[in-house]
């Protein structure tokens, strides 16, 4: 005697089926969207620390000049600091400020995102003071 078969024997699969590949979508879905957030967390993190980096380097030629008596071409040009670096250079323009470029960069070895910082340093009472500062 052979099994009977019922007209419904195969509804059970497919509808299983049919759940796991909207189950799948969803998932694709919600993953794509977690890692399109993280990958532009991360950018906006490094964008942010190539900021911090290069108003560092402001900073440190604030420092430099002011109490450490540097003259503008012995301050360094490249300094390594924490996850990347800062390029300074400084030139001194027509009416006598200082015209100082930090360009910080992330990372160190290898930067792939930088940002640039420039500020004008006045001198008063022998001491240099930002008048101005642009970001790039």
């Amino acid at each position: 005697m052979k099994p009977r078969r019922h007209k419904w024997s195969g509804a059970t699969l497919l509808a299983f089926l049919g759940i796991l590949a909207v189950v799948s979508i969803l998932s694709m879905a919600l993953f794509t969207n977690t890692l399109s957030t993280y990958v532009s967390t991360a950018r906006l993190a490094r964008n942010i620390q190539a900021l911090n980096l290069a108003e560092a380097g402001l900073e440190y030629a604030l420092y430099r000049l002011n109490f450490e008596n540097a003259e503008i071409s012995t301050v360094p040009v490249r300094q390594k600091l924490g996850p990347g670096r800062f390029e300074l250079t400084l030139k001194r323009s027509a009416n006598g400020k200082i015209v100082v470029t930090s360009i910080g960069s992330v990372p160190a070895d290898r930067p792939w995102l930088s940002r640039t910082v420039q500020a004008e340093l006045s001198e008063i009472n022998g001491k240099f003071v930002m008048s101005r500062k642009t970001v790039f």
